[in-house]
This record gives structure tokens, C-alpha cells and sequence, in this order.
């Protein structure tokens, strides 16, 4: 049977545009795409038609050059390397994803105000954007017109706009981290976050600790939530509590923990929930990490879908998908020697 590009672009699971352009060398498409695909065309056995070859050559001297379908992408800067570091990484994995699978995303910043927030998205529409994906912003765009279009949110503060979203697992995290420090010895474990995240992300990793205490039988002791950057009370916290073992979701916290003369991980083991893999190979911080460019790559995966179904606007509340994304464990260098 002869192979097609529909069969080639199945196993390589992108569409089959992108297979067409990455066999004719097409500049647009990634080298390293285009070399995957080239190399499973020849080990598939895959031969060009050349009727069809004559054809293409044909259409592309008479009509313009194909565009890449564009996908917003809303941050809260149109420059990348003014984003925060965990929206930097969601960034390149959409930028990454749309390439392979034939879409271009670009990046729009949008503003706090109700009147910005409106103006992009008349922007957005007349230039005939249909897919919108939304970073973790740390503000509402409660005023933009998502009837219009197609859109995946990153991150639990897509939770209040109603759209589809990906996130991090924080049950599993806390499970992880919570079941690791047991193996390491560790007999009273706290956690303390910013109020601001832990707000933000509904208080999932809050409830996550206490149930993990309940689930033992423990004294249920509540977790600290300080303002940002304002460690005054911590480490008061601890001496009340007499924690051996606490998780953090604040890296900034760790450097003050080693610069405060407590003994790391002698005098207090020291683990983070849902670093990222750059702060992870920083610190050397035992962590469940958390491959943020897989969130921003399943998001496009999710937008391909959405837009070849032609999903435009908010979902029925029983159609509303929430996809949550796994992390991995990261041994580090912050707790005792089992």
C-alpha cells in the first residue's frame, strides 16, 4: 500500500501541512522537525507523487505563499525575556508546539484594565486570530471577548474565566513530596507558601498538606502563608512547631533558609513542590519538578483540537475540561541521607 503524507504526519503526530512543508524543506518549519519527518518519510517508504510534485510547484507560482494559522498568546509583556521565569518556559513550549503541529504563535501582552483588555481582543479578531492561549497572569481578564474565539488557559487562575485550562497536579505534588520526606526519616513535615500563590491557585497545595496529615492520624497543624518576600514570621513559625521537614513553593524562601544559620538539611530537610526545571538545576533543591513547557505544549495540542472543531467561546459547564499535567521527583541535595 502506498504511504501517503496523512500516514506519515499520523505517526509523527502532527498535521499533515506541516509533514507537506517540512518534506519540501520549508524554512518555516524547525530543523529538527524537519529532520524527524524526513527520516520517517525514508523509513516508511514514503515516494512523492510526481504529477502532484508538478502541481504544487505550479500553484506556488501563482498564488502567495501559505501563512502559518497565528495563535495569541496572552503575557503580561510581548518580550520574553521580561516574563517571569515558569511563564518563560510556558511560552517556548507553545512556541515550540505550534511549529510542529503548522501554527505560529505570537505573544500580546494585555493589560489590567477592562478597556485594554477589550481593545486586544478587537485587535485579535480583526486580524483573524481564532485561537487565544492564556498564561498564568497574575490578574482577571474578566473584559475580553472569549465568545470570539477559541481559548486554553495555562494555570488555576484560568479557573474563574470559564475557558478550558491545563495545570499542574498540586495533589500529586504534595503526595509525592509529603511520601518522599517519610522515606528520608522525617517525622513532623509543615508547608508555608505565599498568600498571593496560594490564593491564586485556589488553595489546592493548602488542602493537599492537611489532608495528608489527616490521612495519619496527625495534629492538624495549619500551614503558614506569609506576604511576598516577607520571611519575618518564619522562622518563629518554626521553632514553635518544631518541624524537622518543611515543602516550599518559594524558592526565594530556600535562599533565605540558607542564609538564616539553620543547618540545611542537618537541622531541617528542605523540599520544593512544582519547581521548575531551571530552578531546579540552580538550587539543587530536593523538588517535584514541574516541565512547565509540557503545560505550554499541551495547551497547543489542546487549541489544534479546539480550532478544527471550530469551538468558539465558553463551554457548557459540563463540557469544560480541566487537564492536569504531572510532575517528577528530583532527589537534590537538601535532605538527610536516608
Amino acid at each position: 500500500m502506498k504511504v501517503t503524507i496523512k500516514d506519515i504526519a499520523k505517526r509523527a503526530g502532527v498535521s499533515h501541512p506541516t509533514v507537506s512543508r517540512a518534506l519540501r524543506n520549508d524554512p518555516q518549519i524547525s530543523k529538527a522537525t524537519t529532520e524527524r519527518i524526513q527520516k520517517l518519510a525514508k523509513e516508511m517508504g514514503y515516494h512523492p507523487d510526481p504529477a502532484l510534485t508538478a502541481l504544487s510547484a505550479y500553484r506556488s507560482s501563482v498564488k502567495p505563499t501559505y501563512q502559518l494559522e497565528k495563535l495569541a498568546v496572552l503575557c503580561t509583556s510581548d518580550r520574553i525575556d521580561r516574563l517571569p521565569e515558569h511563564i518563560q518556559e510556558q511560552v517556548l513550549g507553545i512556541q515550540n508546539r505550534s511549529q510542529e503541529l503548522g501554527f505560529e504563535a505570537e505573544i500580546f501582552p494585555v493589560g489590567e484594565s477592562e478597556k485594554e483588555q477589550g481593545q486586544l481582543g478587537k485587535i485579535l479578531y480583526h486580524r483573524g486570530i481564532r485561537g487565544v492561549i492564556v498564561t498564568a497572569l497574575p490578574w482577571q481578564i474578566r473584559a475580553f471577548p472569549w465568545e470570539k474565539f477559541c481559548a486554553v488557559g495555562i494555570g488555576e487562575n484560568a479557573e474563574p474565566l470559564g475557558i478550558h485550562y491545563v495545570h499542574g497536579d498540586h495533589d500529586h505534588a504534595i503526595t509525592v513530596t509529603y511520601e518522599k520526606l517519610r522515606g528520608h526519616g522525617y517525622q513532623n513535615i509543615g508547608y508555608c507558601n505565599m498568600a498571593s500563590s496560594e490564593k491564586r491557585n485556589r488553595y489546592l497545595f493548602y488542602g493537599s498538606y492537611l489532608k495528608q496529615r489527616a490521612l495519619e492520624g496527625l495534629e492538624i497543624k495549619l500551614p503558614l502563608l506569609y506576604p511576598p518576600g516577607d520571611y519575618h514570621s518564619l522562622l518563629s513559625w518554626l521553632e514553635h512547631e518544631k518541624f524537622d521537614a518543611l515543602m516550599i513553593d518559594d524558592v526565594e524562601l530556600f535562599n533565605f533558609l540558607t542564609h538564616s544559620g539553620i543547618q540545611i538539611p542537618e537541622e531541617l530537610g528542605v523540599a520544593g513542590l512544582g519547581a521548575s526545571v531551571k530552578e531546579n538545576n540552580r538550587s539543587q533543591l530536593a523538588s517535584y519538578v514541574l516541565e512547565r513547557q509540557r503545560l505550554g505544549r499541551r495547551a497547543v495540542d489542546f487549541m489544534q483540537s479546539m480550532i478544527h472543531k471550530n469551538e468558539v467561546g465558553m463551554p457548557a459547564p459540563a463540557a469544560r475540561y480541566v487537564l492536569s499535567t504531572r510532575g517528577y521527583w528530583s532527589e537534590g541535595t537538601t535532605l538527610r541521607t536516608k
